[in-house]
Parts: structure tokens; C-alpha cells; sequence
């Protein structure tokens, strides 16, 4: 089915509603309120930011075409994730809640390893999100420019220059509201182009679940035991605790509110996986097996939805990309105002508009990075193994110390980000099949132990 008049319509006029959304988001008048909305959001709003950011591209597009190539094995990995943000919500959100001091992942890692830590966090923060900007930034670029015949780059240019605008206006409140109007459009329409797709299935369902397991198993067979055992740690630690969940959990109004929105994103994380990994296995019954991975959504929509609702689609998947986009940027400016260039001691005024032009040089350099990226999990995967060891645990580990182990938090930083960068691109292999976030963390944790022990020794 071709893209109808009234399809373009429906696109136009969502991406006018997200301006007009910058507008009566905009009064902004502190970095606070930037970074993160003056700590006063609702469980309801942080519960749908939360669950838009993290679908993403890669718990989507990505996803489906992982269906289409391996059945559900990828969702049995990638059931870690909804499983970590439930984790997060019961144990670690409230506790970063309670941290009225803070508003990024360096001013955590301040209080509890000292102020170069600081720094180091913070580089490494904004990197992870100028990284995922880049990725949701290739999406849309990629999505927009199949459907209207625009060059790539104009079309990454529409995509995040509307993105930026918002976030420029009204930061963290101007994502948040966003987030939710996205979240409502997807949540319903997804779960309509599941049903369709399945009555455009030529063989009903005994063959669908026939599919599934045969693409399952030869997905299993593909992979040794200690990679899928790095695959599921990857998905589980990968986006632990990166920055937009911070600001979301220091962001709540209570710590119970925090609670609710990581747990209750969680399980709508779990319905959702197994709405998208059955699309990929549908798709795999109705398309030509040699459609493009990243494709199989879009084109899978294009047979299988009627006139109109296919634009309804775009917009549901453009929202998503957008959703964890609009994320990614206010936290990286957030991070690199707070993290980076703190020590030019700003006032609040000056911060505000630090974190406002750090917003666009993000958007630009991540516009620049997505006209090279890989596929969509690909890149994924790769951000998420350089975040897990040198950021996530340290962190994790930080939020239950009871006194300041600057060596530690050094240590572990440096040596958890060496190990897994040159387990990744120094060798030309993993040794012993190793995986990359496996060793990345033993790194991480004999240097997190060996800056207890320097610690120690200076004391006696």
C-alpha cells in the first residue's frame, strides 16, 4: 500500500503539535527546571517518559527485525531490561531520589568518589548520549527521508531540529510532556497493527508458533553459551542507570513516585517485547525473507494497515524515536553543564543558558554521526558495552557506600572503560570467546577492589 495525501497530512500536523508543545513548555527559568523539572513530576508522567524513552528504535524497528531473523530468541534476552528497570524502581530509584544535591549521574558520582570521578563520569555520560542521540537520529533521518524522497540529510536535519527545539524551550518539562503525548499515540496503535498483521497471516496461528520456534532454535544454534550469557548481561546492565533514567528518578516527586514509574515501565516492557518480537515473526510469514532486518516494521505496516492508519504508524514510530531522542539531548547537555564544565563555578542563569547551546552542539554532532552509523542494535549493543563497566556499576555500587572511596571510583572507571574498549576494538577476537561486557566488568571490579585496597592502606 502506497503513502496517501492524508497521510502527510497527519505527519505535518503531529510535527506542529510538538512545536506548539515547545511553546507552552518554555518558561524555563532556571537550570533546575531544565535538568530536572524542579523535582516535582508525578508518577504518572515519569511512568510514561520512562517507558517512551526506552521502546526507542532498538525496542521497536530494531527488535522486529531481530524477530524476523531469530524468532524469539532475542526476546528472551532482551526480557532482562523490563526486568532491570523493575529492579532499579524497588532498590536503586529511591535512593537516587533522596540525593537532593544532585542533578546528574557525575554529582552522585561526586559525593561518593571525589570531583575527578566527577568528570570522568561525565565525559563519559554526555559520550553515551551524544551516541544514542546520533542512533534515534539515523532512525528518523532514515524513516523520513524513505517515505518523502528526501536527501538523508535534510531529513535527519527535520527530525532533531524539531527535537532540539522543544528541549532548547523547555527542557527536561517540554521531554516530559512530549514523551506522554508520544507514549498514548503508540501504546494504542502498536498493539492494533499486531492484531491486522495476524489476520494478514496466511496460515493462522499453529504455523505462526511453528515459525517462531524453528527461527528460535536456529537463532540459539548460532550462538556459543557464554555469548548469549554477554548478550543477556549486555541487555540487562546496558542501559542501567544511563542519564535519562537518573534525571527521570531525581526528577520524582517522592521516592514512591520514582518506585511506581520504573516499576510499572517495567512491565509494560514486557508486553511490549512480546508484541514486537511477534511482529517480527509474523512479518517473517508475509515478506520476502530477504527484506532488510531494519526494514521489516515499516514495510510489514505498509501491506498489512489501511489507508490512513499507515501514516498513523509513522507517527507512532517517529514519536518513539523522538521520545527517547528529545531524552538523550536534555541529558547530555544536562550532564555536560553539571559534569563537564562545572568548575567555571556558573550562576544559575549562566547555566541555563549553557545547557540551552550544549542542546544544539548535541544535536548537530549527533546529526553528523548518524549519516555513519551501523544498524540500529548494532550501534546499540556497542554504546551499551562501553557503558555498562565503566559507568552503570560504579554507580550502582556508589548509590550503597557508606564513606568515599575516591580510588575506587577512579579505578574502576578507567579500568572497567580500557578493558571493555580494547576487548571490543583492540583484538581482532574476543579471547576464549569472551564477550566484551563480561570482561569489561571483571575489569571494572579489579580496579573498584584494588582502589578499596589503596584506600585502606592510606588510612592505616
Amino acid at each position: 500500500m502506497g503513502f496517501e495525501l492524508f497521510d502527510y497530512i497527519m505527519i505535518a500536523v503531529y510535527l506542529i503539535l510538538l512545536l506548539v508543545v515547545a511553546v507552552f513548555t518554555r518558561r524555563i527559568k532556571t537550570f533546575r527546571d531544565f535538568a530536572v523539572g524542579n523535582r516535582k513530576l508525578p508518577f504518572s508522567l515519569l511512568f510514561a517518559s520512562i517507558a517512551a524513552t526506552y521502546v526507542g528504535p532498538g525496542g521497536s524497528i530494531g527488535f522486529t527485525g531481530k524477530g524476523f531473523e531469530n524468532g524469539f530468541l532475542f526476546f528472551m534476552l532482551a526480557m532482562f531490561f523490563p526486568v532491570q528497570s523493575i529492579v532499579t524502581g524497588v532498590f536503586i530509584a529511591p535512593r537516587i531520589q533522596n540525593m537532593s544535591n544532585c542533578s546528574s549521574v557525575g554529582d552522585i558520582f561526586a559525593e561518593k568518589y571525589g570531583k575527578f570521578a566527577k568528570i570522568s563520569a561525565g565525559i563519559i555520560s554526555t559520550g553515551l548520549c551524544l551516541g544514542f542521540a546520533a542512533i534515534m537520529a539515523m532512525v528518523g533521518g532514515k524513516m523520513l527521508s524513505s517515505f518523502t524522497g528526501l536527501p538523508m540529510l535534510f531529513s535527519v536535519i527535520i527530525i532533531s531540529g524539531i527535537t532540539t527545539i522543544y528541549v532548547y524551550t523547555g527542557g527536561l518539562r517540554a521531554s516530559v510532556a512530549t514523551d506522554v503525548f508520544q507514549f498514548s499515540i503508540f501504546a494504542i496503535l502498536v498493539p492494533v497493527f499486531f492484531f491486522l498483521s495476524l489476520k494478514h497471516y496466511p496460515e493462522g496461528g499453529a504455523a505462526i508458533a511453528g515459525q517462531a520456534a524453528s527461527l528460535t532454535r536456529t537463532g540459539i544454534e548460532a550462538f556459543s553459551g557464554i555469548q548469549l550469557v554477554g548478550l543477556a548481561l549486555t541487555f540487562y546492565l546496558g542501559e542501567m542507570l544511563i542519564p535519562p533514567y537518573v534525571n527521570r528518578a531525581l526528577s520524582a516527586n517522592t521516592g514512591g513516585d520514582s518506585t511506581k514509574s520504573f516499576v510499572m515501565a517495567g512491565i509494560f516492557g514486557f508486553a511490549w517485547l512480546a508484541v514486537i518480537f511477534a511482529l517480527g515473526v509474523i512479518g517473517r510469514g508475509i515478506l520476502s525473507p530477504e527484506t532488510v532486518p531494519d526494514d521489516v516494521f515499516l514495510t510489514l505496516g505498509s501491506q498489512v494497515l489501511p489507508q490512513g492508519l499507515y501514516g498513523l504508524l509513522i507517527i507512532a514510530i517517529l514519536g518513539i524515536i523522538m521520545s527517547s531522542q528529545d531524552s538523550v539531548i536534555n541529558a547530555g547537555a544536562t550532564t555536560a553543564v553539571r559534569d563537564v564544565v562545572y568548575f567555571f563555578n556558573l550562576d544559575q542563569k549562566k547555566e541555563l543558558m549553557c545547557g540551552k547551546i550544549l542542546t544544539v552542539i548535541i544535536a548537530v554532532i549527533a546529526g553528523i554521526l548518524a549519516l555513519y552509523l551501523p544498524s540500529i542494535i548494532d550501534s546499540v549493543l556497542i554504546t551499551y558495552t562501553v557503558w555498562a563497566p565503566t559507568v552503570a556499576i560504579p554507580l550502582v555500587v556508589a548509590l550503597f557506600l557508606k564513606k568515599r572511596q575516591p580510588w575506587a571510583g577512579i579505578l574502576s572507571i578507567t579500568a572497567g572503560g580500557a578493558g571493555a574498549l580494547f576487548w571490543e576494538f583492540g583484538l581482532k577476537e574476543p579471547l576464549l570467546g569472551i564477550p566484551t561486557v563480561l570482561a569489561g566488568l571483571t575489569f571494572c571490579l579489579l580496579g573498584f577492589f584494588i582502589g578499596i585496597f589503596i584506600h585502606r592502606r592510606k588510612e592505616a
